[in-house]
């Protein structure tokens, strides 16, 4: 729900600066809401598992990230309503709590139809499907962390951008911008030509 959320969450603000408009500011309450559930989880999963099995045993690595991650939209949910500190440094530091996200790879270990991929590539449909998911899937995580990089640099830059901007053209949007990687995955673009514009938004992301 998370991931999917941070999905819509760039569409809109992408869709708004394009407009020349600011962010909505439904947003900020919907990320003290999710604050406020991530918070309430760790708390309920510290209780259960006891500190020392939730910060050192087998899952700790994945606890951490699910600590930094609610940490990070903690500060930046306080920074949008009292307004302290580098905005920019924090809103850079989003990209961490995609890396909650990445947990599903731990159901995914288990699934059914993973393991006949992992075990043969030659069942047909159904592995089938799971790579073309798993696809979807990177696709969609490398567009959150790239796309806060392009929203950051929308709107420092906001109402100088024109549609027709190659910034604007390649990743405007989560679609775009998951189009654009996929071109580049399967030598549909140039890799040039879609650097180019990621010149303009961060030096780097370049070599990335």
């Amino acid at each position: 729900v998370n991931a999917v959320y941070m999905g819509i969450a760039l569409h809109l603000s992408m869709a708004e600066l394009r407009e020349g408009r600011s962010t909505p500011t439904i947003l900020s309450t919907l990320d003290l809401c999710f604050f406020a559930a991530f918070a309430f989880e760790l708390m309920m999963r510290l209780t259960v598992d006891r500190p020392r099995e939730f910060f050192f045993g087998k899952a700790a690595p994945w606890n951490w990230v699910d600590v930094a991650a609610t940490g990070i939209l903690g500060v930046e949910v306080l920074q949008n309503e009292f307004k302290f500190g580098n905005a920019s440094f924090l809103r850079t530091l989003r990209f961490l709590r995609y890396a909650r996200a990445m947990r599903i790879i731990k159901l995914l270990r288990n699934m059914h139809v993973t393991r006949l991929l992992m075990a043969s590539l030659s069942t047909v449909m159904q592995p089938l499907i799971a790579t073309l998911g798993l696809i979807s899937f990177v696709l969609y995580i490398s567009m959150l962390g790239l796309g806060q990089a392009v929203l950051e640099y929308m709107m420092q830059n906001q109402g100088e951008l024109s549609n027709d901007h190659p910034v604007i053209e390649t990743y405007g949007s989560p679609w775009r911008t998951m189009v654009t990687l996929l071109a580049a995955c399967s030598g549909g673009a140039d890799w040039i030509a879609i650097l180019r514009p990621i010149r303009d938004v961060s030096a780097v992301l370049e070599p990335a």
